[in-house]
């Protein structure tokens, strides 16, 4: 789905790696800082491509909360590969609806499925962004399970 911005593009894809999530490319960092307070996630600089020079990530519903635009599954086109590198880890968020405790946390991308599914907390929502860096979170982590 491609969106034109005041000073350039953002256009919204689907890439196989990702379950919930959606890249977000834009041509221009005034164009991706309209996603600045809808995800979690960092921008990324893609060295890659000369069309769309940053990335960045979120939730169907943020984009459009972003953008002030109504987005159906069915207008994003989705990808037969993927365009980012693999994350490392996600920055995750778990919360439930009869609490006012939250988690958040930086976990590691091979731990994901276990900090969802695998412990006692049964979150009411779940979301989770990639991470393209080790965080100090993501390196204590590393370095317990060795």
């Amino acid at each position: 789905m491609l969106v034109p911005t005041e000073t350039g593009f953002l256009e919204i894809v689907k890439e196989p790696q990702f379950k919930d999530i959606y890249t977000v490319q834009a041509t221009d960092l005034d164009s991706i800082r309209l996603m600045r307070k809808h995800t979690r996630a960092r921008s990324v600089l893609n060295d890659y491509s000369r069309t769309y020079r940053f990335f960045t990530y979120a939730y169907l519903s943020d984009i459009a909360a972003a953008l002030d635009m109504r987005i159906s599954t069915t207008d994003i086109n989705l990808l037969d590969k993927n365009i980012s590198p693999a994350p490392v880890g996600f920055r995750v968020l778990g919360f439930w609806h009869d609490k006012e405790d939250d988690i958040q946390a930086d976990v590691l991308a091979e731990d994901l499925e276990d900090f969802r599914f695998g412990t006692d907390f049964h979150f009411d929502e779940f979301f989770a962004w990639p991470l393209f860096h080790m965080t100090d979170e993501l390196v204590e982590q590393k370095n317990r399970a060795s």
